[in-house]
């Protein structure tokens, strides 16, 4: 009966745990956009969130990749993450069942990893050891040939 309770409590308290959320997001927000001032005066760090790469980060909707095949649902959430954002497939993967892609944990991890190395070098780019991002942010020197080789610009896969 505890398990009840705490779950008729944990629904009780959901529209205050929903505002709690809104409310620190619009915190997150505006320390973004300090963080961006930051940059633009001088006085930005490395670490610190860039405007650039914060700027498509809403929340995902519970239909963001319905109907969407495997590909679709990788590209359209990297973009969603926006540039300087690489992304692990686990955190891939957690996103696309947030947002309706698939029920079943186990086999959209497989099918994600296994799309990205397909993928690979097309559509996204293995930026650093397990995380993932899109061709586009990279450049054609972040893109191996088939000889393994960079192109152009010899880029080491994070350049800006």
């Amino acid at each position: 009966m505890a398990l009840e309770d705490l779950k008729n409590d944990i629904i009780a308290r959901l529209p205050e745990m929903r505002a709690e959320h809104e409310r620190l997001g619009r915190l997150i927000e505006a320390a973004e956009a300090f963080a961006g001032a930051a940059a633009e005066d001088g006085t930005d760090t490395p670490s610190t969130p860039t405007p650039e790469r914060t700027a498509s980060r809403s929340p995902i909707r519970s239909d963001e990749f319905f109907g969407m095949n495997t590909h679709e649902a990788v590209k359209a959430y990297l973009a969603h993450m926006g540039r300087g954002n690489p992304q692990s497939p686990k955190q891939i993967t957690n996103a696309l069942l947030a947002g309706g892609y698939s029920n079943d944990r186990d086999k959209t991890y497989v099918n994600i990893t296994s799309a990205l190395k397909r993928m690979g070098g097309r559509d996204v780019v293995q930026v650093k050891h397990g995380k993932w991002g899109l061709s586009s942010w990279y450049g054609a020197g972040a893109v191996k040939k088939k000889d393994g080789k960079k192109g152009e610009g010899e880029g080491n896969g994070a350049a800006t």
